[in-house]
């Protein structure tokens, strides 16, 4: 208790302005939300407007993905180095799986892979409320557009946790994001995770280089021969901060790093914001629901707690009688 200069007591809880931090607060974190909400629509606008204006009218639509139509159809698939027009860049085996859907024309080719892109990129943004969903996805509008792989990825690293073999498909494509993986599962001792990620990949690569090991033979050479040393050290320390992050995180079971790891750790980052795609993978890790076997784990917990929180009562009650 306190008193004023009249020597009155004045009760400390209803002091001025105490009462009011709880709701300026509550004010702020609105008007900074909202202030979030009106930059993001505002920066996917025109990240999605930048695509449509520079690269379609020259022929981008569909600049990655044809690639992968064109390199089905070629004797010696990596004959163009990375950042040329229709370089490809992954193993034999990504072009033996889409090869199917590749053989078809080209219209038809683009629009199936578009078609499942966006497929991949609507289930991973399914989380988030739709005032947010529309701009993260117009955020994509790049990777729609080219028709790169990050859409797949995302699925990937979502999945991946619960089926670890499916991180073979990093390896057998963007390869330095496997490590990702790697550093993943043995960060947190899940050893028999980590043996499902390189015991897949080595079955799937072996397999596929029984198939066509002479397209297996140029791609290591591909590999060995297009990187010049200024994009090593770039990827080099991008990959180190991304195995980093992925750590921290991993020690703290953070899976929403992961996305961030893997977008550090690709080989040929650009800047044309189809990489910051992979990013959908967030909102499918952050404030993840239990699992089955989890939520009834968390029930019978409770129940166990209840009866114990119970038996005393009943006891204070027979006693008494």
């Amino acid at each position: 208790m306190m008193s004023d200069v009249s020597g009155q007591p004045v009760d400390e809880a209803s002091s001025p302005g105490e009462g009011e931090s709880p709701a300026a607060e509550r004010t702020l974190g609105s008007a900074l939300l909202l202030g979030a909400l009106i930059g993001l629509w505002i920066g996917s606008i025109l990240a999605a407007s930048i695509p449509i204006r520079l690269y379609l009218p020259n022929g981008g639509l569909g600049y990655d993905a044809h690639a992968y139509w064109l390199a089905v159809r070629a004797e010696n698939p990596y004959g163009a180095e990375p950042g040329q027009p229709d370089a490809y860049l992954y193993s034999p085996f990504f072009l033996q799986i889409i090869s199917p859907i590749a053989r078809l024309s080209w219209p038809a080719f683009l629009t199936i892979w578009m078609g499942i892109e966006i497929a991949c990129l609507l289930w991973l943004t399914r989380p988030l409320p739709l005032k947010w969903r529309i701009p993260v996805l117009l955020l994509c509008m790049p990777e729609i557009l080219f028709g790169n792989i990050y859409g797949l990825l995302g699925v990937m690293i979502v999945l991946g946790f619960r089926r670890p073999g499916l991180w073979a498909f990093a390896f057998l494509t963007k390869i330095t994001i496997g490590l990702v993986a790697v550093v993943w599962f043995a960060a947190r001792g899940e050893w028999r995770s980590l043996a499902w990620v390189v015991g897949c990949t080595a079955v799937l690569a072996g397999i596929s280089a029984l198939a066509q090991p002479d397209l297996w033979v140029q791609w290591v050479e591909f590999l060995f021969n297009s990187s010049d040393s200024g994009s090593q050290i770039s990827r080099v320390i991008r990959l180190s901060l991304a195995l980093g992050i992925v750590y921290w995180g991993a020690r703290r079971d953070q899976r929403w790093v992961v996305p961030i790891g893997v977008l550090l750790a690709v080989p040929h980052f650009e800047f044309k914001n189809k990489d910051f795609a992979v990013l959908t993978a967030v909102p499918r890790l952050v404030g993840r629901p239990r699992s089955r076997g989890q939520e009834a784990s968390h029930e019978g917990a409770q129940e166990t707690a209840q009866e114990t929180a119970q038996e005393p009562a009943q006891e204070t009650t027979e006693g008494g009688a």
